[in-house]
Order: structure tokens, then sequence, then C-alpha cells
């Protein structure tokens, strides 16, 4: 019985050491103190998504196909002359344009035929049937005093070409009437109706 007694207090004391040993460790382990862990920061860019720049871009090009919308007149813009008669050539909008036409005049009274109309791309015309043909009277600044309409509704069209535009039209009884780009020397401006 003693040899039972001491192999159990021999088994306890092994199993108390074991403890011991154990909680010692994990005292031990408390109180060495362990390195930070380590956290990188990595700067980056803000990320967008795709879908938010595909949508951004496609607004941002509808809004400069907007304002910088070329309207095919602009080639053929300005002043255009045979001897005394001359021919503003003025975009309008994104593809239509505005034609006057100064007949005769001195610095009193002009008679001026307009136009507006739509540009043929494929001919190079303007085809108009709203041509109007005016009578008006300037002050001595070149203001409009009186205006007095001699015609509406005519029918013509101006083929524009390199340096040149040709006029026909069927009130006016013109046919392939050339104009040269360039204002003559002597003319009178047209006035804006």
């Amino acid at each position: 019985m003693n040899n039972d007694i001491l192999v159990l207090l021999a088994t306890g004391a092994v199993v108390l050491t074991a403890l011991t040993s154990a909680a010692g460790c994990a005292n031990r382990a408390a109180i060495i103190p362990q390195p930070a862990p380590v956290t990188a920061v990595i700067e980056t860019e803000p990320v967008t998504p795709a879908v938010e720049d595909a949508e951004a871009a496609a607004k941002l090009e509808a809004q400069a196909s907007h304002v910088f919308a070329h309207n095919p007149v602009m080639d053929y813009t300005g002043d255009y002359y045979n001897n005394k008669t001359t021919l503003l050539v003025e975009a309008d909008g994104e593809e239509k344009a505005m034609l006057t036409v100064v007949l005769a005049g001195d610095k009193k009274t002009q008679t001026i035929f307009t136009a507006n109309t739509k540009f043929d791309e494929d001919t190079n015309s303007l085809v108009y049937t709203n041509g109007t043909k005016k009578l008006v009277k300037l002050d001595k600044d070149g203001n409009i005093i009186s205006e007095k309409e001699i015609y509406s509704n005519d029918t013509g069209r101006f083929v524009l070409g390199a340096k040149k535009a040709v006029w026909t039209d069927s009130n006016e009884q013109v046919s392939n009437l050339v104009f040269a780009y360039g204002t003559p020397v002597n003319s009178t401006s047209a006035v804006r109706v």
C-alpha cells in the first residue's frame, strides 16, 4: 500500500509539475512582447467603375458633337459677286443656309433677294422654294427705313463650287449666273434683312 501511495504521490507530482510548467509557459508567453503585426500602406489612385467612365465619355462626346457640329455650308460661307450684284452665303444652324442677294443698290435703296434653304452635299447645291424679293429704303447710316415686298415663294438654286456660286432662278429669269468668291472693289454691302 505504501507503494501505491508513493506511486500516487509521484504521479500527482508529475501532473502538478506539468500543470505548473504549462501555466508558466502561458504566463511567459503573456509576458514576452510579441512583435506588432505589420500593416503595409499602399497608395493608389481612386478607381471608378468603367461604366461611369463610359457614361461620362458618352455625355462629353454628345455635348461636343452638339457644340462643334459642322454645317457643311461653312465650307462655302462668305461674299460672292457678279459685277454689281452681290451674294452673301451664311450658315444657319447645323445644316441650313441663308442667302442674301443684292440685285441693285445705292446708298438710299437696295433690291434684296433672300432665301433660306438646306444644303445638299451630293450636288453642292442650295435649292430654295421660299425666295423673297424686297425693295428696301435706307437712312444715311445704312439702317432700313422701309421695305416693300415685291414677291415671295420664288424657286431656284445655287450650285456652290471652288471660289464660285452659280445661280438659276425662275422669277428673276436668271440661268447659270456665275458669282466669283470675294467682294468687288466698289460694292454696296448687303443689308441684313
